[in-house]
């Protein structure tokens, strides 16, 4: 067979089942200074993803209530479960991660913002942290009034 290694075109979705959707390998979930966390389970270099999965839009939720759940688009008006270990990473003022949202896709991925050492607590910015009712104690008071 002629296996071509061409990608200059765009490829249909896979339906194979071949695909990983998501993964959270070089995650753990464990016990943490803010409840549950998300720690390395590896060296993680800077730039690199660190989980990958899906989103899963979500209705008769309030996201102002329940901490616990994605804002899941520009407007504030959906919300979204995470798949992995994204519903257990903290937030921080100093993150080492960044979660970047494909809102049409519905899926997700972390990225490292440094180098990570095994064992490190994975932290970053939660998006809606100055304006959700149920961050409120997370919310910086100068940030909050600059905040729409």
């Amino acid at each position: 067979s002629n296996m071509s290694t061409d990608s200059s075109h765009v490829a249909a979705p896979d339906t194979s089942g071949r695909v990983k959707r998501m993964d959270c390998s070089k995650v753990e979930v464990r016990a943490s200074e803010y409840g549950d966390g998300v720690f390395a389970a590896c060296d993680i270099a800077e730039g690199e993803l660190v989980e990958y999965g899906l989103a899963r839009r979500l209705t008769n939720v309030d996201g102002n209530e329940n901490p616990y759940i994605f804002t899941w688009s520009d407007d504030r008006t959906v919300w979204a479960a995470g798949s992995g270990a994204s519903t257990y990473y903290n937030t921080s003022e100093d993150p080492n991660v960044k979660m970047i949202r494909f809102f049409e896709e519905d899926r997700f991925e972390f990225i490292a913002l440094k180098a990570i050492k095994k064992d490190d607590e994975l932290t970053h910015v939660y998006r809606s942290k100055q304006w959700r009712q149920c961050f409120q104690e997370l919310a910086t008071p100068a940030a909050a009034a600059t905040e729409n």
